[in-house]
């Protein structure tokens, strides 16, 4: 099976592996409000300062409109930073932000560039999670292979750059995580899971907790060498009367970088 991030609410919408959502357009307007103020855009561009390179070249993995790619590239002035916008839905692309130093590619991203190609940094801003197929196996293997390619696409000191909502259960390593995939992927109870505040109801989505993303990370390679949590992210005050149906004991977001596992870590910022 080929697996995709998001399967279609409509199959006509979806030549070529490309995809329209009826979240997109909450996205893209979520993603407007990027600036290199936001807390990720000024943690990666202090990771590439650190680097000591002239030059950046990175990959935005499901970079939508481009907010993100725009803010760091037009932000950081040492190194000099590329970025290309891979992703495969039709209305972001279509509202993409310019910027010289941002290209874009409308594509999924298993699709989009051979892996002997080599990025000094390649992004997964808040897209792991909808990276998604029929079953919880075959959900976990898709994840896999998109951290699978992108470490194989990085240079030797290159970095994964992840932003990632974290779900820690009440009960187990990862109950939390596994209700909401099932809630969400399920077309009979989309209609209310969206009344509930869940864009992607319908859709799908495969959040994980620290424990289950970490065991994600160590079955590709690769290992956390910075880690950043984002203490004023409003979705952390989840209301309690949300949290007990999902059994839920906390939810934040962070950022991580990555790389492969033995390479040697930059320090901490």
């Amino acid at each position: 099976m080929k697996a995709e991030a998001y399967p279609p609410m409509d199959s006509s919408d979806n030549k070529d592996g490309l995809r329209k959502e009826l979240s997109d357009e909450k996205f893209i307007a979520w993603s407007k409000g990027t600036s290199e103020r936001s807390y990720d855009v000024q943690s990666l561009i202090e990771h590439l300062q650190k680097a000591g390179h002239a030059e950046a070249i990175g990959l935005d993995i499901g970079g939508g409109i481009g907010a993100f790619a725009k803010a760091v590239a037009e932000s950081c002035t040492n190194p000099k930073v590329s970025i290309t916008v891979v992703d495969p839905g039709v209305d972001a692309l279509d509202q993409k932000m310019e910027s010289p130093n941002v290209e874009y590619q409308l594509a999924p991203f298993d699709e989009s560039y051979p892996s002997d190609q080599k990025f000094d940094f390649i992004i997964f801003r808040t897209v792991l999670h909808h990276l998604i197929s029929d079953s919880e196996k075959n959900t976990y293997e898709t994840q896999i292979a998109a951290l699978s390619k992108a470490k194989s696409m990085l240079k030797d000191d290159g970095i994964i750059f992840v932003t990632e909502n974290f779900y820690e259960p009440m009960f187990g390593n990862d109950l939390t995580s596994r209700i909401i995939y099932a809630v969400t992927s399920s077309n009979a109870v989309a209609w209310v899971a969206r009344k509930l505040g869940a864009n992607t109801a319908g859709e799908g989505v495969r959040f994980r907790s620290s424990d289950s993303w970490k065991q994600l990370q160590d079955t590709v390679g690769l290992e956390v060498v910075d880690s950043l949590r984002y203490t004023d992210w409003g979705g952390a005050n989840m209301p309690f009367w949300q949290r007990l149906p999902l059994l839920c004991k906390e939810r934040f977001q962070a950022v991580q970088v990555l790389k492969p596992a033995g390479k040697d870590a930059a320090p901490n910022a």
